[in-house]
């Protein structure tokens, strides 16, 4: 998200914690009163401004990143979600075996930039269990022409496809429930795999 949306966004967020807190402190008396009145009114006004702008800028973006965190990920390792569009309610929420669901809601393939909006876990090597699941985030990954796009499933062995084919997938799939793996070396994903 670009800095001035995230400005925006924040002011509409103080402008309603400052209503907020002035509804609170205003219940003793009517000089509190008044003053609080005042100080609503400059805060809709701000409220409404910063709204009135967070719109405008936000037909520019898409719907997946308004509020969510940018992460860059650049630590080696493996990072790896399932794709469940229609659940990102559903993130931050323990599942069944008290684990934390990790979602991707939305993704793409863009240029260089391989981006997952939703929640990861992480862990250095594809051996080990996860050591640590992300929050909502917008996650970025860096990829080149030497990273290997697969797709796995079922008994066959991967199927090694184009980043174009792998970017489609990931659109066609984005609410399959199917797995997302992505491995980083040297900062860039090497290895990105869609499995069953």
């Amino acid at each position: 998200m670009n800095n001035n949306v995230y400005r925006k966004y924040l002011a509409g967020i103080l402008a309603a914690s400052a209503v907020v807190m002035m509804a609170f402190s205003g219940c003793g008396g009517a000089a509190k009163t008044d003053s609080a009145n005042t100080d609503s009114a400059a805060t809709e006004a701000v409220s409404e401004e910063a709204t009135d702008d967070t719109e405008e800028v936000a037909d520019d973006t898409s719907p997946a990143d308004y509020g969510v965190p940018e992460v860059a990920e650049t630590t080696d390792g493996i990072y790896s979600t399932y794709l469940r569009a229609s659940d990102r309610d559903l993130i931050g929420k323990l599942d069944d075996d008290d684990m934390l669901y990790v979602i991707a809601y939305d993704t793409s393939a863009e240029g260089n930039k391989l981006l997952v909006f939703g929640s990861m876990n992480y862990k250095n090597v594809r051996e080990q269990d996860p050591i640590s699941v992300s929050d909502d985030e917008k996650h970025v990954f860096d990829v080149t022409d030497d990273t290997e796009f697969s797709l796995s499933g079922g008994v066959e062995d991967p199927r090694i496809v184009t980043a174009d084919e792998f970017a489609k997938q990931l659109q066609e799939l984005s609410d399959s429930g199917l797995y997302l793996e992505l491995e980083v070396s040297g900062g860039v994903v090497v290895k990105a795999m869609i499995a069953s």
